[in-house]
């Protein structure tokens, strides 16, 4: 939530309609109108509301406009609470158990006061998005990443400190911030004001980054790649799931799009998945590395143009904080030799004084994939077991 001043002072009338160009033919008043029909609509029969807001719109946009314009329109922002989540963040900066332990128990309490207040903050409005948009048989996605021109938050945390989302919209990705068009905090009376701000209502990426930092690059949208491998054209079904018991994902798309290996790009996301579910765990005093002799890689339809390349790394369980793991990755390639010479070379570096990296037997598919896998103790992550 951005305070007063900022309202008046980061005017962008130029973007109103950047990346709306898209649908340049598709008059919102409709949407806009049958979002005013329901001001004031409770949030107990969720399903209902949505129903109520989009049966009567023909199109995506059309339907995703009117949930976001009601959303805007009756979800408050609670200066409290965000004080509150922002405050205790920065004192337990650096305590990655503790802080985990505080956000799973300040979700609840946002979600409550959103159900039945209809008051939230950022996480709140995303969330609240994201639902209804699932609802209304569109995909989103909650993105988090730095807020760029809050006074109250900027250079104040490591973590991330605000949330908005990405909406897919005729098979491409767009961008939105529900909770800068909703309105603003006065800071001096600490109340809020609803006033719609439509220019973060599908903002061109450029300008959208000029105030948002999202954790992950790709959710930037400004590089065509990024944009093209998020695309339902180009991932038909990409999906990564993780759990104490291990990660399990599925890339289908085509193999290589303009010359670039695509495909194979997925074994990238999901040695990130695998790490990152490794030190989260860690963090939670539950130890594991991961098991590889049973580790599942199929690749089918490799080398007609279109892939369907399905992965599942189980874990196994450790019961000593320094016989576990926090670290993953992989070197591997299509019908070729992995260069894993190259790779433990360039891992050297982050290791450990006195530790080895931890290397899987070569895995190899009928259709030609060939992949090492590696796991080693992160330096920051298991620095007491150096």
């Amino acid at each position: 939530m951005r305070n007063l001043f900022l309202f008046l002072g980061f005017i962008f009338i130029h973007s109103l309609q950047a990346q709306r160009i898209d649908f340049k033919a598709i008059n919102f008043r409709k949407a806009d109108s049958i979002a005013k029909e329901y001001k004031g609509e409770a949030l107990f029969n969720v399903p209902l509301l949505v129903q109520k807001l989009t049966d009567s719109l023909d199109t995506e946009v059309e339907r995703f406009r009117a949930i976001y314009y009601w959303v805007s329109h009756n979800i408050k922002g609670d200066y409290s609470m965000r004080y509150k989540n922002d405050s205790r963040r920065i004192r337990l900066q650096g305590n990655q158990e503790e802080l985990l332990l505080w956000n799973q128990k300040f979700k609840k309490e946002v979600f409550e006061r959103l159900i039945h207040k209809k008051e939230t903050l950022c996480t709140g409005y995303a969330f609240l998005i994201k639902e209804m948009s699932k609802l209304a048989g569109l995909e989103s996605e909650i993105i988090h990443g730095y807020s760029t021109t809050d006074p109250l938050k900027r250079d104040a945390l490591e973590a991330p400190n605000h949330s908005w989302n990405a909406i897919k919209l005729n098979k491409k990705w767009y961008l939105c911030d529900a909770t800068w068009s909703s309105g603003f905090i006065d800071m001096a009376s600490r109340t809020f004001y609803f006033k719609f701000e439509d220019r973060y209502f599908l903002m061109e990426p450029s300008l959208f980054g000029k105030e948002h930092k999202p954790k992950n690059r790709k959710w930037e949208l400004q590089d065509t790649m990024a944009q093209l491998s998020l695309n339902r054209d180009s991932f038909e079904d990409n999906t990564i799931s993780c759990s104490e018991k291990g990660c399990s994902g599925i890339y289908n798309g085509p193999e290589f799009i303009n010359g670039s290996d695509i495909a194979h790009q997925f074994s990238n996301a999901m040695s990130k998945a695998v790490g990152d579910e490794l030190k989260k765990l860690f963090h939670l005093k539950t130890y594991r590395m991961v098991d590889f002799s049973n580790i599942k890689m199929t690749t089918k339809g490799m080398g007609t143009g279109q892939v369907v390349y399905q992965l599942e790394i189980p874990f196994a369980i450790v019961t000593q904080a320094c016989e576990a793991y926090t670290s993953f990755d992989h070197v591997g390639g299509w019908n070729h030799t992995p260069d894993l010479v190259g790779r433990k070379q360039d891992l050297l570096a982050v290791l450990m004084k006195g530790h080895q990296l931890s290397i899987s037997n070569l895995t190899t598919t009928p259709e030609g994939l060939q992949e090492y896998w590696i796991q080693w103790k992160n330096k920051k992550t298991q620095s007491h077991c150096e």
